[in-house]
Parts: C-alpha cells; structure tokens; sequence
C-alpha cells in the first residue's frame, strides 16, 4: 500500500538546542506539508503568517509559534526572524516576485541557509526563465546570489521538483481519476517528473541536513517521471472505466495564457500562470524530465516503484 506518511531525517542541533526553523506560507498546498515535516523531525518552527491571516487554521503544537508579520516590511520579518538559522518560503505563486524583504531580513539577522518558494518547474531552461510564472523565481535567485558575495555566512538553495503529484491528481491538474477525465498536452506521452507533497517536504529536510553539498544552488528530485497516459491505463487496470480525454497543444496554451495575463484582473493572471505551468509541464523543450539530474540520494527522496504510483492513482479513483 502507498503511504505518504514522513520519515523524518535526524535533527540537527546546534549549540546542543533544537534548531529554529522559520516557514513563511505555512497554510498552503506545500507548505502544510512541510510544517508537519518539521515538527515530526523535532524542529522548533516559527511560522510567519500574514496580520489576519490564515494561521488560526494551524493546529497547535508545542514546538510551534506563530509571528504576524508585514511581507513587506525588513524590520517587521526581522524581529520575527530572531533566532532562526534557516528560511523556507512556501509562498503562493503571485507571491513569489515578493521574497526580497524576507532575503533581507534573513540575511540581517545571520540566518544560515534560505530555502526559496522554487518548487516546480526548471527555472534554469531558458524557455522556462522567459515564462511570466517563473521570471521571479530567476530573479529571485539572482538576488539570493548577489547576497551570499556580500553574506559568506549567508546561503540558499531551491528545490526543483516539477508538478506536485498528489495534489495534481486530486484537483485535476495533472488528471481527474474521480472523474474518469484528462486534457492530454501535447498526446499525452510526454515524460514528466512530478513529486508528492511529502517528497517535497523530505527533500526540504534533506537540505537542512546537508548544507554544504546543497549551497547556493538548485538541486532537482522527483517521486516519479512518467505521462499522463501511463496514469490512465493504471486507473483502467484498476477499475476498467473509460476515460473522456481532450487535447491541448502546450504552445497554443502558452498564447492563450499571454492573452489572459494582459486583462491584469488578479483571476485572469491566476489562470495565466496555470497556463504557463502546463507549457512547462508537459514540453521536452522545457525541461520537464529531469531524469538526467536528479538528487534525490543526496536530500532522503527515494523514488516511487510503479506499483507505488499505481497505487497512488487508484486511491484517487
């Protein structure tokens, strides 16, 4: 049976006290994932919550605090901060062009390692870096390297993990067993690689673990790689329903996305940026097989049989 239950890395201590880990976006897809990731691995987590916020929905825990704080304001994520030795930032996607003040205050307070809102699509393929959705992520990066010059103290890395598999399949991103339905891009054979929540948040564990050999670069894991067809025949071999399937051709989505980016309503840019999600998803051109360079040894992510994902894609049927 499939479990994407945690198996926390060793904790790391530091002056003989548990480490201080703060998470910004800590109620969100990723970031719920990788709170209980943390506090399974003993962690003391400071999350930073919007003022009126969502952090009421977060259960109590007695190794963990919640800090309103101004995203925009240095000087309020600063007091925030004291104490931390690493950063994660688990922001949504309209968010993650806004990560600047939480760099600054990171850095002013001595934090060690910084961990960016990366996650998903290869930000360093050319074609992907020129999409509106991940031009912050490069530049982001950018950033964060033009501080560790001035910061030796100071490092980052981001965590590349293509689409989140779980969540794909139960919103119906990737595909909709629930519904027996798909839109196949580009024929639907295209290989993707694609990582459950929890490898995400193992990988996060696995960065905080092994600091030096992760510095101020991207590393990439993945659960799986594989195509949306191959998902529709493990749900056909396990309950032997038709699918109704559609096709879309990711450079004719990639058009579309830019038409609805120019309305500038915070819907239409939502939308826009799924687009131009899918055109990195399911493109050879844009890196979406990261096959070839993983590191999933180095962070703890062991990679899924195919019994596994097909267990996975039934328990959504």
């Amino acid at each position: 049976m499939f479990s994407l239950h945690f198996h926390p890395h060793p904790i790391l201590y530091s002056n003989m006290s548990p480490m201080t880990v703060a998470l910004a976006g800590a109620t969100g897809n990723i970031g719920t994932s990788v709170l209980e990731a943390l506090l399974d691995a003993n962690f003391l987590v400071t999350v930073l919550s919007r003022i009126h916020g969502n952090s009421s929905k977060l259960t109590p825990h007695p190794s963990l605090t919640i800090k309103e704080v101004d995203f925009n304001s240095t000087t309020s994520l600063m007091d925030a901060l004291q104490g931390a030795e690493v950063v994660i930032s688990c922001l949504a996607t309209l968010a993650i062009g806004s990560q600047n003040p939480l760099i600054d205050a990171s850095v002013a307070v001595g934090v060690k390692r910084f961990i960016p809102a990366e996650f998903g699509m290869d930000s360093r393929n050319p074609l992907c870096a020129a999409l509106p959705v991940c031009a912050p992520k490069a530049e982001t990066q950018k950033y964060l390297h033009e501080k560790t010059l001035c910061n030796p103290r100071f490092s980052w890395t981001g965590v590349t993990n293509g689409l989140f598999l779980d969540w794909g399949l139960r919103v119906g991103f990737i595909l909709s067993p629930a519904k027996h339905t798909a839109v196949l891009y580009n024929g639907g054979d295209i290989p993707f690689s694609t990582t459950t929540l929890a490898d995400v948040a193992r990988a996060i564990l696995g960065v905080i673990n092994n600091q030096d050999p992760t510095a101020n670069r991207i590393i990439y894991i993945h659960s799986a790689v594989t195509t949306q067809n191959k998902l529709i025949q493990y749900a056909k071999e396990k309950d032997g329903k038709e699918w109704r399937t559609t096709r879309k051709n990711t450079e004719d989505i990639r058009q579309e996305s830019l038409l609805q980016l120019a309305k500038d309503t915070e819907e239409d840019t939502a939308v826009a940026m799924d687009g131009f999600c899918i055109c990195a998803s399911w493109n050879a051109d844009y890196g979406c097989d990261f096959s070839s360079h993983l590191e999933n040894d180095l962070v703890g992510v062991q990679p899924m049989v195919e019994d596994d994902l097909r267990a996975l894609v039934g328990s959504f049927l």
